[in-house]
């Protein structure tokens, strides 16, 4: 079991401890993925760097509100596309979009 597998199997209060032994976001994203507190997910996105690997976390929390306010963190359009189809609603998924255009043409 490598090291990754065996943080997963620990409490999320652990899982927080050990991020800052982990020396790459993306070791860091696939343990905070199995957090289950959504506000530990969200808490734990500033010890990661790459929009890649905040995407990977942000498209598993259950709410599309906490979703939408996690765009900010995310400099990359791409990297926000890719959050935004995973929204449940359609009409949000437009009116976001829409907002973002918005900003972006401003």
């Amino acid at each position: 079991m490598d090291e990754i597998e065996r943080l997963k199997l620990l409490s999320d209060d652990e899982k927080i401890k050990a991020l800052e032994t982990l020396g790459n976001d993306y070791a860091k994203a696939q343990v905070i993925v199995t957090l289950q507190d959504d506000d530990k997910k969200i808490k734990a996105l500033e010890t990661l760097i790459y929009d890649y690997d905040k995407v990977e976390v942000i498209i598993t929390l259950q709410d599309d509100d906490r979703k939408i306010k996690t765009l900010e963190t995310l400099r990359n359009d791409y990297a926000k596309a890719e959050v935004i189809i995973t929204l449940q609603d359609d009409d949000r998924k437009i009116k976001t979009l829409e907002t973002l255009r918005n900003d972006y043409a401003k």
